[in-house]
């Protein structure tokens, strides 16, 4: 499975990239790589802060599927209903954040 991942730092990619499973085939975009978003793939987008929101707003479209990894308190700025968002909170253990990521790539 294509699975796309935002994250301007790195840290999450290279942990995410590292840790699960090889049948995923992980790419890393970030605010320079950010045009449109990526067909034929699962993007997965780490919010590590409230300016990448304009990138995060590029990247997801009404209708679309992405899974978003942000803080609780980052998560309080978006709407409350967004139609196929799937939140993870980055405020758990590595490995839950870990099983919750792969749970959710799992379901898609």
């Amino acid at each position: 499975m294509k699975v796309f991942v935002y994250d301007n730092q790195g840290v999450y990619f290279n942990f995410v990239r590292e840790s699960i499973p090889d049948d995923f085939d992980f790419e890393l975009i970030s605010s320079q790589s950010v045009g449109s978003r990526p067909k034929n793939g699962e993007v997965v987008f780490f919010l590590n802060d409230i300016l990448e929101l304009a990138d995060f707003n590029r990247l997801y479209t009404r209708g679309n599927t992405l899974i978003l990894c942000a803080q609780q308190k980052n998560g309080e700025h978006l709407p409350e209903k967004l139609n196929g968002i799937t939140f993870v909170n980055l405020e758990q253990t590595k490995d839950a954040l870990l099983n919750d990521i792969f749970d959710k790539l799992l379901k898609k």
